[in-house]
C-alpha cells in the first residue's frame, strides 16, 4: 500500500496515501484536510482490532482529536485512493478547528448509524451513497473492495458480493471488475428492500425502475 509525501518547499507536505494505506501516529499528531478519497477512522483496541469510528470524507479534517487533548488510539486509513493536505494552525485558531470538526462529527456519526444497520443490502446503499461525490471525482471511479466494504457494512464478503452483483443485474451499478464501477445515485437513491432478506437471499426493489 503506497504512502506517499509530496514536497513543495519549505511547508508540510500533502500526503497521499493508497487504498489501505494508514497514518502513521506522528502524522496523526497534524491536523489534514481531506482533499480528495475517503478514509475510515476508527479506535486502535489493544486486541490490534480497529472498532470503527466514523468515515472522513473530502472537506473533513483529520487529526484533531490529539489537539483536542483526547489520548485513545485512533486509526485511519484510506478506503479510496486519497490525498490530505496540511492545515496551518498558524493560520487558523483551534477553537475554530474544534468547532468544524465537532459539526463533522455529529453529521458522520449519523451516516455510520445507516451503514451499520438494516438489512445489508440498505447498509450497502447508504455505504455507496455516502461515498459517491469521493468516488465521482476519481479519474478511475475506484469502489471500495468488497472485502473493505464488508468491513464497513459489518456483513461478510459472500453477502456484500451477492448484494453488489444485484446491483449489476438491476444496472444500478455497470462494471464492478477491478474494483472500478459507474454508479447510477439517483436509482440507487430511490431504491426500495424487500422484506425477510437474509444473507443467502438478497433482493432489491428498485422503486423509481418502474417509471423508465
Amino acid at each position: 500500500m503506497e504512502t506517499r509525501l509530496q514536497t513543495s518547499g519549505d511547508e508540510l507536505a500533502a500526503l497521499e496515501l493508497g487504498v489501505g494505506a494508514a497514518l502513521t501516529v506522528c502524522q496523526m499528531q497534524n491536523i489534514w484536510r481531506l482533499d480528495s478519497g475517503a478514509m475510515r477512522v476508527g479506535n486502535l483496541r489493544v486486541d490490534g482490532e480497529v472498532e470503527l469510528v466514523c468515515m472522513a470524507l473530502p472537506g473533513d479534517l483529520v487529526g484533531v482529536e490529539y489537539w483536542a487533548g483526547e489520548q485513545i488510539a485512533l486509526h485511519a486509513s484510506a478506503v479510496l485512493p486519497t490525498r490530505l493536505v496540511p492545515v496551518d494552525m498558524g493560520r487558523m485558531s483551534l477553537e475554530l478547528v474544534l468547532r468544524e470538526a465537532l459539526l463533522t462529527a455529529r453529521r458522520r456519526s449519523m451516516e455510520i448509524v445507516a451503514v451499520r444497520s438494516g438489512p445489508v443490502a440498505e447498509r450497502v446503499r447508504s455505504l455507496l451513497l455516502l461515498l459517491a461525490d469521493a468516488i465521482s471525482n476519481l479519474p478511475d471511479k475506484a469502489l471500495p473492495s468488497i472485502k473493505e466494504t464488508a468491513e464497513l457494512v459489518g456483513s461478510s464478503p459472500e453477502t456484500v458480493s451477492r448484494v453488489l452483483s444485484h446491483l449489476k443485474q438491476l444496472q444500478l451499478l455497470v462494471d464492478r471488475r477491478r474494483g472500478r464501477g459507474a454508479l447510477d445515485m439517483d436509482l440507487l437513491r430511490d431504491a426500495r428492500f424487500g422484506e425477510g432478506m437474509t444473507s443467502s437471499a438478497v433482493r432489491l426493489q428498485p422503486h423509481a425502475m418502474q417509471s423508465i
